[in-house]
């Protein structure tokens, strides 16, 4: 069944957080108030402030107009003179673009110079394209007025604009406009309308703060929201993902009684859907018994399977082809788990199909599973839009053991998910009404993935290090990525060349150290072993490590600049949002130059807290240092209420981090030591 086009394209345009703006005949007046105006009163010092913002979206038309006046208040703020507008060309095309810039004095500059068209994102079936331009004569001071159309390129669904045709024994949910009604800037007035299929029902979620006016319908069938004063979005480090947290109005049609098992019946149907390309698990016997053996474990079992899974060419990791490379290549449409098997290549979710099939065959409970991807959105049972179960894994029960896979995520080892992927909820592909029923025997349609730990995301670094009696230190350091950290940096280095991999790495480290130090790889690093942690070895040099007064040196205790930097703020605005939990385990030793001893250590630090630990010891030996520190950060997703708990944590750590120590000569020797 097809969606109104008009309405894809608005959900996609969301995800690419791109500023847009509505179409208009004529251009609105511009008061006087409006072109004096030099400050934003609500907001100091702001680069610029949104004067009038317009979105009409008509789903019958498959039109949407959008429309933006913005105030140049600062320098900083004529950037807003540059405009992109992306579109995904096969679904949808921009038109009317109308742009002006009104100067201080009211005289005014129509737009008329060059609109460019570039690719922002290119895979095998879709290009995302964006319309660019840049205002002529902005300055501060200036009134920034554009205006767009996005015309929706594929027809309604035919159960849209005759519902009256057609019998619903389940619930049917089709998305239609979400209005981000919270910008980056400060705006004024704000004007929201969507003319909806007459014969539909229009339903809608409010993600606003409290006291937020609802959305009106009004007597023309439409229905709109004005706003006024809407503060701008504020951008916090470590907080949940942009788009879900800025204030929102989403629509959708809602066909059908909306059942509390909705969820399940999405399931189902999706599950029934996938079915075929599934297929019948004896066919795929004669596969699994050349892989895995009746007489391994269960957890053995699907390894191999998960290994032989990860070996098919996943198409959508390899560099992007010109049209002319995808002919020469010539692959043909996968239709089945044997197809794929066949061709030994997949797009999209076709390699976890094949591991749901393979799990299958081998006498496994399995399903697919659909969950919000929480880099881009945080799934919300309330919202029945399916559009947020954007992330496709794999469950299969073995020996009453739940596990979650992602084959299809090149690198990424047999037990682990990418951090994206884990707790986070969605929903089993499995027919029935309740299809997912837990180890502790509850059934439910809906499912979360496991909550990682600390220990699935471990940063080793360990040093041996020679002191001169300058300040200066070099040394070697042992550099291990475990679990999340080796895998991220994998898929990053996935298409880069030695040289770049080379590179990228060097600079990570060089960013631990201060300014001045130099950081050259030695040897090769095991890129390609997924299943072992990424390892690297470096030559470190940092001319000016520790400091010198008269018969001193003065060095911190730790020997990388603290990587506890964040929550400096007194105060926070958002919730709290790691990627994942994380362990920093650091374990450093310095070689004191000649005729130098120790005259004062650091006391231990150590804070244990359900949040996080931290703890750092610096022991003292006859001729060396030996410096052991640990950080780790337990916590996923904290209320703002838990600022203040998680910022001790982080101030405790960087304190411990610049710990002094202090060398005093002895007079033995003035020279460097020798190497």
């Amino acid at each position: 069944m097809k969606r109104p086009r008009a309405l894809i394209f608005l959900l996609n345009i969301i995800a690419f957080g791109t500023r847009l703006q509505v179409q208009a005949a004529e251009w609105p007046a511009i008061s006087k108030e409006e072109l004096t105006m030099n400050s934003d009163p609500s907001n100091p010092g702001a680069a610029a402030i949104i004067l009038y913002r317009e979105v009409n979206t008509d789903d019958v038309k498959g039109l949407e107009t959008q429309y933006r006046r913005i105030k140049v208040l600062t320098d900083e703020g004529k950037k807003y003179g540059d405009v992109e507008i992306p579109y995904i060309e096969r679904l949808s095309r921009i038109e009317n673009i109308q742009a002006r810039t009104t100067n201080p004095d009211g005289t005014a500059v129509n737009f008329q110079g060059q609109i460019f068209d570039r690719t922002v994102v290119k895979t095998r079936k879709t290009r995302v394209q964006e319309k660019a331009f840049s205002l002529p004569e902005v300055r501060k001071g200036s009134i920034l007025e554009y205006s767009y159309t996005i015309h929706a390129l594929e027809k309604a669904s035919d159960v849209l604009v005759n519902p009256q045709d057609y019998t619903f024994s389940d619930t049917l949910v089709e998305p239609s406009a979400t209005w981000l009604v919270q910008e980056e800037l400060f705006t004024r007035r704000a004007r929201f309308s969507v003319h909806p299929f007459p014969k539909v029902t229009l339903q809608w979620i409010l993600s606003a703060p409290r006291g937020t006016p609802p959305p009106n319908r009004q007597a023309d069938g439409s229905t709109m929201l004005e706003m006024e004063n809407v503060p701008a979005f504020q951008t916090e480090e470590l907080m949940p993902p942009e788009n879900w947290l800025k204030s929102r109005v989403s629509f959708y049609y809602l066909l059908g009684p909306l059942y509390t098992t909705y969820w399940g019946s999405v399931a189902g149907r999706e599950g029934k859907l996938l079915a075929p390309f599934l297929g019948d698990p004896k066919k795929l016997k004669p596969v699994v018994a050349s892989i895995v053996s009746a007489a391994d474990p269960p957890e053995t079992q699907l390894r191999k399977l998960y290994e032989r899974a990860q070996k098919i060419r996943y198409l959508a990791f390899e560099p992007a082809k010109t049209e002319q490379e995808a002919k020469r290549e010539n692959l043909k449409e996968n239709k089945s788990v044997e197809d794929v098997l066949k061709h030994q290549y997949a797009y999209g979710s076709e390699i976890n199909l094949v591991m749901v099939a393979l799990a299958r065959a081998a006498g496994f409970e399995s399903a697919p599973v659909r969950v919000s991807s929480r880099d881009r959105t945080l799934f919300t049972a309330e919202n029945p839009t399916v559009s947020q179960l954007n992330a496709n894994v794999v469950w299969v029960r073995a020996a009453s053991k739940d596990y979650f896979l992602d084959p299809a995520t090149r690198y990424c080892p047999f037990g682990l998910l990418p951090w994206a992927e884990t707790a986070t909820s969605g929903i089993l592909l499995k027919e029935g009404p309740f299809p997912f029923q837990t180890s502790s025997g509850e059934f439910t349609s809906i499912v979360t993935t496991p909550r990682p730990t600390s220990n699935t995301a471990v940063l080793e670094r360990r040093v041996v290090l020679q002191l001169d009696s300058d300040g200066a230190v070099q040394g070697s350091l042992a550099v291990s990525f475990v679990g999340q950290e080796a895998l991220e940096r994998r898929i990053a280095a996935a298409n880069m060349d030695e040289a770049g991999r080379k590179k990228a790495l060097e600079q990570e480290v060089k960013a631990w150290l201060p300014a001045t130090a130099a950081a050259q790889l030695q040897g090769p690093v095991n890129w390609e072993q997924a299943d072992q942690p990424l390892r690297a070895t470096f030559d470190v040099k940092v001319p000016d490590f520790a400091e010198a007064t008269g018969r001193r040196l003065l060095l911190r205790a730790g020997f990388f600049e603290s990587t506890a930097r964040s929550f400096q703020s007194p105060t926070r605005v958002h919730d709290i949002y790691f990627a994942h939990p994380y362990r920093e385990v650091d374990d450093v030793l310095w070689k004191l130059p000649a005729g130098y001893r120790v005259r004062s250590v650091p006391g231990k630090q150590e804070n244990r807290t359900i949040l996080g630990n931290y703890v750092m010891a610096v022991e003292n030996t006859e001729r060396t240092l030996h410096s052991e520190r640990q950080f780790s950060v337990e916590a996923v997703y904290l209320p703002a209420s838990y600022y203040a708990a998680i910022r001790f944590n982080f101030n405790l750590a960087r304190q411990g981090d610049e710990g002094q120590v202090v060398l005093e000569s002895t007079g033995a020797q003035d020279a460097k030591t020798p190497q």
